[in-house]
């Protein structure tokens, strides 16, 4: 299995254990789950 396939199953187990995908979790919904990732709005 290439380094691909390797992060879409890790990413598929993330998403089952945590109802969330990694690609939800880079939106403001980490702020929600991890609030000091909290994202800040004024970035560029």
């Amino acid at each position: 299995m290439d380094s691909a396939g390797v992060i879409q199953n890790a990413n598929n187990a993330v998403e089952r254990q945590i109802g969330y995908t990694c690609e939800e979790l880079k939106t403001k919904k980490i702020s929600y789950l991890f609030p000091e990732f909290e994202l800040d709005d004024n970035m560029p």
